[in-house]
């Protein structure tokens, strides 16, 4: 192949854009780009971009994140009274993950890389 993917960005439906907005900023941490005429918008956190868009087909959508240490995260956002699903716990596919649901019942995985098995 010639090239490679530089990035991807998933839209994330929701159905009021001011309250998506104050959770992923207040509480999962993500910065606010920028909103455009109140119905799309832009977050992002590190190397990690979300799209927010007015519009709800009555399914949320699930992505997976992923952070330095997934007990970490799990820990601040848990101060944060972040709607956790489960707790932190190792996977066999080699990450040790936890789930998040956003007011619109999108839901998240965040995962943080096990260290290789010797």
């Amino acid at each position: 192949m010639a090239f490679s993917w530089k990035a991807v960005v998933p839209e994330i439906p929701v159905r009021k854009l001011d309250r998506a907005l104050e959770f992923y900023r207040d509480v999962l941490g993500f910065t606010v780009d920028w909103v455009y005429e109140e119905r799309f918008a832009s977050v992002s956190s590190g190397n990690a971009r979300l799209f927010l868009e007015k519009r709800w087909g009555g399914e949320g959508v699930q992505c997976d994140l992923y952070v330095e240490d997934a007990d970490t995260a799990y820990a601040e956002l848990k101060s944060r009274d972040a709607p956790l699903v489960g707790e932190p716990e190792d996977k066999p596919w080699g990450t040790r993950e936890f789930g998040i649901e956003d007011p619109d019942g999108n839901s998240f995985r965040v995962h943080s890389l096990l260290e290789p098995r010797a």
